[in-house]
């Protein structure tokens, strides 16, 4: 039998707990990459070599910039194996050099700052959606594609009600089993001590 909540006890909740409901600004993300060092030992390439991949990357870029599409030259040409021929979640279809859905603060952004670096990172937030200049980051140089943007807003009340329910639900669980818990350690302790007696009088 589930405790029953009324709404204005889980909209304190909510109220109390605000931040837990924002949603931070996001950008969807694709790439085409081309790495500037070795993925399997991080040597960096030498500056040679660099200049010839920049270049490279420039080519792609004046491409796309002339109609070809940005999927195809990812297909072709992004050496990013995982994104290359990412399957986007939302779609369920192939989505050439899908990242995904990248949150400006939180785990995923500090995994991706340390990759492609802090301003980077900053930087693509800033900028319009749409294809980018070539970018340099810590391990080659990208062509960004953003998809989509989204402002950091505040998940409603009404959407976030059921995540509070969920939530208020398992907490009286865990505090019944916390309860159980206890009287099941004090039983236990109570036998112990009469066990230890009774060695101690053998």
């Amino acid at each position: 039998d589930q405790k029953t909540y009324s709404d204005s006890v889980l909209e304190n909740f909510y109220d109390q707990n605000i931040n837990a409901f924002v949603v931070p600004k996001t950008i969807e993300l694709k790439h085409i990459l081309l790495w500037t060092m070795n993925p399997n030992t991080k040597q960096a390439i030498s500056p040679d070599a660099k200049l010839v991949v920049k270049k490279k990357a420039e080519d792609i870029l004046a491409r796309i910039k002339k109609g070809e599409s940005f999927d195809s030259m990812c297909e072709l040409y992004s050496e990013d194996s995982q994104t290359k021929d990412a399957t986007n979640p939302m779609t369920k279809k192939i989505d050439r050099g899908f990242m995904g859905v990248i949150p400006i603060s939180g785990d995923v952004a500090e995994y991706l700052k340390g990759i492609l670096g802090n301003e980077l990172f900053s930087t693509l937030f800033r900028l319009d959606k749409g294809v980018t200049e070539v970018m340099e980051s810590k391990v080659g140089y990208h062509i960004f594609n953003i998809v989509n943007k989204k402002s950091q807003y505040i998940t409603p009340f009404k959407e976030a009600k059921s995540r509070i329910l969920d939530y208020q639900r398992n907490m009286e669980k865990s505090k019944i089993m916390q309860d159980e818990f206890a009287a099941l350690l004090k039983d236990l302790r109570a036998k112990a001590t009469i066990v230890y007696y009774m060695n101690e009088y053998k």
